[in-house]
């Protein structure tokens, strides 16, 4: 049988607060229509230059995801910084954005929206 899975990279970038929403919103929705027309069904998202997140980006960011996979398209998040990841824990967000653990060679793990969701409780 061969293997159908089709990749794709994209790299987040900017201010990812309340006050930059409306131009994220614009490129998450570009990423999406690209990703529609096209026969990926996974996406590789860099976030190493995310400059800083707030619960409004989180937010945006876990909807597209959920949109992404509604569409057949698995979402992972990679090399997120480390101010992304505090976010989420403060914010108590560990349930809509599960990490893996780290490979063998130690490196961070990836935020992963393909495959079977977590249980995630209500507030997400």
């Amino acid at each position: 049988m061969a293997d159908t899975t089709s990749e794709f990279r994209h790299r987040l970038s900017g201010e990812w607060t309340i006050s930059e929403i409306d131009s994220q919103f614009e490129s998450l929705n570009g990423i999406l229509q690209q990703l529609s027309s096209s026969q990926q069904n996974i996406l590789h998202v860099d976030c190493s230059t995310i400059g800083s997140m707030d619960m409004s980006g989180l937010q945006l960011l876990y909807v597209w995801m959920e949109c992404a996979k509604m569409q057949g398209i698995g979402v992972r998040l990679v090399n997120q910084p480390h101010g992304m990841r505090q976010t989420i824990r403060k914010l108590g967000f560990e349930h809509c954005f599960p990490v893996s653990s780290p490979d063998a060679t130690g490196a961070p793990g990836q935020l992963n929206s393909d495959g079977p969701p977590p249980e995630a409780p209500n507030g997400c």
